[in-house]
């Protein structure tokens, strides 16, 4: 008789709580984007405009940023931004994302300290208790004023940029950065805070984030700097709903009346945004439909593989902001170079620059160059011998003036003076306003020597001829 097949034992054991502790930290983090994991755990509190869960489809605009921390390759990211339009919510979503999937130290910087522990109170304390996840995972009994502690180790600091003894401390792998306009700059005993705070990133530089973002304020600001340092630069587009082709939407586009007799508010009011590809009007009620469908695109590109990822998007793309509103900003704003300056920065996201307002010493600092002190540029070498010549032609004229008789060779050599005299001015006024400034090119001094003697002699020499030369007089 055949024996039977037995169905295979079983036994089950008990995991006791500290092996399915450890176990948790051992298992890998989910598969998911930074802008997933908002959509998925992210809840916002009642002091929110929108309380409730996280959406992504309310700002579209945020998510191809917030997925950025998920490329690999990239290190930095660089958010050049106006006002309220989402930009310390990238941060929020982040850190969450670490502190759930990713736990690692972590830094958030801000202009001061008092605005660094505002946000931990009003922004960062709520989030955490608003989200389960998130709020058994963190340990308050342990935390202090400035440093939030979390189960596996891991710890936030969170610090003004005016306190370079803690931007300069223990490593971290995850840097945030906001308003770095408003930071301090460079000091006498210590570098900037940004390059500070980035020198705690060194250890994890193999998969460090660091996310800087901020309204910028001028040209020489922190943020305008660190877009135009970027490998790649990136610009929001949304298709038209008319022509259906991506465009990017501009202040320049935004058209309304300007007939005489019309207040400030009724002009706005009858603002339009028109399409630069098709010349359709674009109303307020097709925003949300575009920017769903919007994409970013990448502008400028100098690395095969981007290091350092930047984002550029001004008011108009905001849901929570009318073309009206912008348009009545522009129009009250306009003849107050304060006020003009906050649309340009806050609504705009541009630097400002004011030309009124630059000095000697300011233009002489554009003009500078990386040339050495009595080092000539290379395009020297075609622009010397040119104003030479023209100064041969200069002396040859008046030669020629000075020993022909005077009515044959006047207009022919009054010409050739004022033309050559005329070109040699242009040519040194025009090396003068290029990059590096005017040259100064002197000859051997033999040479100097033998031009000044002949020149002397010849003079002489025309001098003492001067009295038989005769000119012809017509009756």
């Amino acid at each position: 008789m055949p024996p039977k097949n037995k169905a295979p034992r079983i036994r089950k054991y008990l995991v006791t709580p500290y092996q399915k502790e450890a176990l948790r930290y051992l298992q890998p983090p989910d598969d998911i984007t930074v802008s997933e994991w908002a959509e998925k755990y992210r809840e916002l509190g009642s002091t929110s405009s929108i309380p409730g869960p996280w959406r992504n489809s309310k700002t579209p605009y945020l998510q191809g940023i917030m997925d950025e921390f998920n490329v690999y390759s990239t290190e930095e990211i660089v958010f050049c931004k106006p006002t309220q339009v989402g930009g310390t919510e990238i941060i929020l979503n982040t850190v969450g994302y670490i502190i759930h999937e990713d736990p690692a130290p972590t830094m958030l910087v801000y202009p001061s300290d008092d605005l660094a522990l505002s946000v931990k109170k009003k922004r960062l304390e709520p989030m955490l208790e608003a989200c389960p996840e998130l709020a058994k995972r963190y340990l308050k009994d342990e935390s202090i004023k400035q440093e939030l502690k979390f189960e596996g180790g891991m710890y936030m600091n969170l610090t003004g940029s005016n306190s370079p003894s803690d931007l300069a401390s223990n490593p971290i792998r995850f840097l945030f950065m906001d308003e770095v306009d408003k930071f301090p700059g460079a000091s006498k005993k210590e570098a900037d805070p940004i390059s500070l705070a980035r020198e705690r990133t060194k250890t994890y530089r193999s998969n460090r984030k660091i996310y800087i973002t901020s309204t910028p304020t001028l040209k020489t600001g922190h943020i305008w700097k660190e877009l135009e340092s970027a490998d790649a630069e990136k610009h929001y587009f949304v298709p038209c709903p008319h022509c259906g082709k991506f465009i990017e939407l501009k202040w320049a586009q935004v058209k309304f009346p300007g007939e005489e007799g019309m207040t400030y508010s009724d002009r706005a009011e009858l603002a339009k945004y028109v399409c630069q590809e098709c010349g359709c009007i674009i109303t307020d009620a097709d925003k949300p439909r575009m920017l769903q469908q919007g994409e970013w695109r990448i502008v400028r590109q100098s690395a095969k593989v981007p290091k350092k990822v930047a984002f550029w998007l001004n008011t108009l793309y905001s849901p929570f902001v009318l073309f009206s509103e912008c348009a009545k900003e522009f129009l009250t704003s306009k003849d107050d170079p304060e006020k003009f300056q906050n649309f340009t920065n806050s609504w705009l996201a541009e630097p400002w620059e004011d030309t009124k307002l630059k000095t000697n010493a300011d233009l002489v600092r554009e003009r500078q160059t990386d040339i050495e002190a009595y080092q000539l540029p290379s395009w020297t070498k075609l622009l010397n011998p040119a104003v030479i010549l023209l100064a041969y032609a200069v002396v040859l004229a008046a030669v020629c003036w000075m020993a022909v008789p005077v009515g044959f060779v006047a207009p022919p050599a009054g010409f050739l003076l004022e033309t050559a005299a005329g070109a040699q001015n242009a040519l040194v006024r025009w090396a003068a306003a290029l990059p590096g400034g005017a040259v100064e090119w002197q000859a051997p001094k033999a040479a100097m020597w033998v031009a000044y003697l002949l020149f002397i002699a010849v003079t002489l020499m025309l001098w003492s001829a001067e009295r038989e030369k005769t000119v012809p007089l017509s009756r």
